[in-house]
């Protein structure tokens, strides 16, 4: 198994899928089982119990995070930052994401918003971590 800094991006992409797939099979029971309308359903008004508006607000936050994890990634290998010292910074961010995700849909007491945030944290300074060693690179060759 070869696991890369791009395979790591591309399991967040699919972790996006996953939770868009929750979307999915919520809005696809509720207009089977007749209890709403296809129609029912306006963007960015919350609709739905709370667990589905969750579901649903961190699939968004999901895809905001997507295109500078792409971006931060795709600039470390034109600049070439070594895929061995950019792996270990790849996995913390998606572990971090998924930690996000899971306590951001568990609720929205003060412990999930908590560990939620420490999520996101981890997220954003393991981002500088990767801009780091692009500017590395950059002004050392290193």
């Amino acid at each position: 198994m070869n696991i890369t800094p791009a395979f790591i991006v591309s399991a967040f992409a699919f972790w996006s899928i996953l939770l868009v797939a929750g979307i999915g099979f919520f809005r696809i029971y509720c207009v089977l089982s007749g209890k709403k309308k296809s129609s029912e359903f306006p963007a960015s008004v919350q609709h739905g119990p709370e667990l589905y508006w969750r579901l649903n607000r961190a699939h968004l936050n999901t895809l905001e995070n997507l295109p500078i994890f792409i971006g931060l990634v795709w600039g470390s290998y034109e600049v070439g930052v070594s895929e061995i010292d950019l792996l270990t910074p790849c996995i913390i961010i998606l572990f971090g994401r998924i930690f996000q995700t899971i306590f951001h849909i568990a609720g929205g007491k003060e412990p999930f918003i908590t560990l939620r945030f420490i999520g996101f944290l981890i997220q954003v300074l393991t981002f500088i971590w990767i801009f780091y060693l692009i500017l590395g690179q950059v002004f050392n060759g290193q």
